[in-house]
């Protein structure tokens, strides 16, 4: 099978402790009858459904990478086809997340989306990235976000997370 989907790298600072908490609420609310699987550090993994992840102390804050399926159905497609959207306009999403690191990081493409003072170079622009306490959430979509409504939608309130989360 190719590889499929599309990869949403995000760089933050933020506790991931919190971010895997608010992460699994979300997917709780979006799916009652979700399917996740959840890897953790050595690699061991733990597949669940809705009501035995809403009370698993096994998952506690350590999972590395979760997958999740909307249902039976999902998971067989996912299975057959990867990271596609369904007929029904939903798929399989993923998120990875990578401890913080420290170093230097070179952006490619990088567009300012929000210029503070309404200036910023030509878009898009190559950066670097200096980092002493950086962690990247990778949320894994069936399509592109700009083409895709519902890898839009996972990606904005996964980002949404985060954001609630800076001040944290």
């Amino acid at each position: 099978m190719d590889i499929t989907g599309v990869s949403n790298v995000l760089y933050t600072d933020i506790s991931l402790d919190s971010f895997r908490k608010k992460s699994v609420q979300y997917v709780l609310g979006l799916w009652p009858s979700v399917i996740g699987t959840f890897i953790s550090p050595d690699n061991s993994d733990l597949t669940l459904v809705a009501d035995k992840i809403a009370e698993s102390h096994k998952l506690s804050d350590s999972w590395v990478e979760a997958y999740f399926c909307r249902d039976d159905e999902m998971d067989e497609f996912w299975e057959n086809n990867g990271y596609e959207v369904m007929p029904d306009g939903e798929g399989p999403f993923g998120i990875l997340l990578c401890e913080r690191f420290k170093g230097i990081s070179t952006i490619e493409g990088f567009q300012e989306s929000k210029p503070e003072d309404g200036t910023h170079p030509p878009d898009p622009y190559s950066t670097l990235l200096i980092s002493n306490n950086l962690s990247v959430i990778d949320i894994l979509t069936p399509g592109l976000v700009e083409e895709d409504p519902f890898s839009e939608s996972i990606f904005k309130n996964i980002l949404e997370i985060g954001e609630s989360l800076i001040s944290e």
